[in-house]
């Protein structure tokens, strides 16, 4: 058995072959470790597609939406407008030049 510094080389060759061991542990670890982030990279992106298309589809529902409450405010005022010369129209106190100038002011410009 030689020595060296108090060291058999037996257990040398038992130290490096433990350290080769780690070594290549620690290297599929990183590599294990880097597949995880990349993968979660991906799943990351897919995520903003679909948050973005998502987005996209709220925001054509507000858009419709908004167009739908201007149609109703229109009908309603039309609405509103057809009441208050139907109104005239039965009202036998009112006057001719009244209901003439209501329906008018109905009338677009």
């Amino acid at each position: 058995m030689d020595t060296h510094d108090g060291v058999g080389d037996d257990d040398l060759a038992v130290v490096a072959e433990e350290v080769r061991n780690l070594a290549a542990g620690s290297a599929t670890a990183a590599r294990d470790t880097q597949n995880l982030i990349d993968k979660a990279l991906g799943n990351s992106d897919d995520g903003i597609k679909v948050v973005e298309e998502m987005a996209g589809c709220l925001q054509g529902i507000v858009d419709d939406i908004t167009d739908s409450s201007a149609t109703i405010t229109q009908v309603s005022h039309g609405i509103g407008g057809t009441c208050r010369y139907i109104r005239t129209l039965r009202d036998p106190q009112g006057s001719l030049d009244e209901r003439i100038a209501l329906h008018m002011s109905q009338l677009p410009r």
